[in-house]
């Protein structure tokens, strides 16, 4: 069974209001990338879910919770971008 957005957002509603809950899946195969990404509506939530489901099982899975991290500050791209390439044929 797959987990879907809807099923992510009800795990970590348990602990606060869920912002937004999206699982990444690959653009081309449409196959889960195997994490995701949630937004809690404060801090306090979120940590309370991080501790409550990290290391938990859901459909045979067991969850790793991170708090989202960058390593530095993206820079902007210079000129203008389409997106991947368009595959022909499609």
């Amino acid at each position: 069974m797959r987990t879907g957005d809807r099923e992510l957002e009800d795990i970590f509603s348990k602990y606060g209001k869920v912002v937004k809950a999206q699982i990444m899946y690959d653009p081309h195969t449409r196959d889960s990338r195997g994490f995701g990404f949630v937004t809690m509506d404060t801090l306090d939530e979120a940590e309370a879910a991080r501790e409550g489901i990290n290391g938990s099982e859901i459909n045979g899975r067991v969850l790793t919770v991170e708090k989202a991290r960058r390593s530095r500050a993206r820079t902007p791209t210079p000129g203008r971008y389409y997106g991947p390439p368009k595959r022909r044929g499609m």
